[in-house]
């Protein structure tokens, strides 16, 4: 999932609840991981984030999101951050964002 812009409706990204993990940092946070290019391929790297309220299976994200970040949106609860990742970019628009 792509962060093009805040969602004009809500005034934050959304993302899916599939992609939020717990902070490494910060005992009772949340994360994300995102897609960093590094050396020619992209590496999963972590993000706090802070989240606000919950929309079906997806979640607001208050803070921690900028516009261009590649947010991994499944096996995020398996991943490491330094971890090889291989974009699978859909058809559908970048951002689904409500």
């Amino acid at each position: 999932l792509v962060i093009e812009d805040k969602s004009p409706e809500i005034g934050s990204p959304v993302i899916p609840i599939s992609a939020v993990v717990g902070s490494a940092t910060q005992p009772g946070g949340y994360a994300v991981y995102y897609a960093a290019q590094e050396n020619g391929s992209y590496v999963a790297r972590l993000r706090d984030i802070q989240l606000g309220r919950t929309l079906g299976n997806q979640v607001v994200v208050k803070s921690g999101l900028t516009p261009g970040d590649r947010v991994i949106t499944t096996g995020a609860g398996l991943l490491r951050n330094g971890d090889r990742v291989e974009l699978l970019l859909s058809k559908a628009t970048p951002t689904e964002q409500r």
